[in-house]
């Protein structure tokens, strides 16, 4: 993983041995909100990230310094 800040953004960029670590604790956190039946934007967004990660080999997540 490395992190990329300059003066407009920042930028995180998962390898992907970075990627199986974040699916297998997306998984467990999706496993506990089907058990407890938890349907909220978390679960939600849990859901689907950790769908889309199932189809990429690396990620790179940026954000606009304010």
């Amino acid at each position: 993983m490395t992190f990329k800040n300059n003066h407009n953004f920042n930028e995180l960029v998962l390898t992907n041995e970075d990627i199986r670590i974040l699916k297998n604790v997306l998984e467990d956190a999706v496993s506990v909100y089907d058990e407890y039946s938890v349907c909220n934007e978390e679960s939600d967004f849990a859901y689907c990230l950790l769908r889309d990660l199932y189809t990429l080999d690396s990620l790179a997540i940026s954000s606009n310094n304010v």
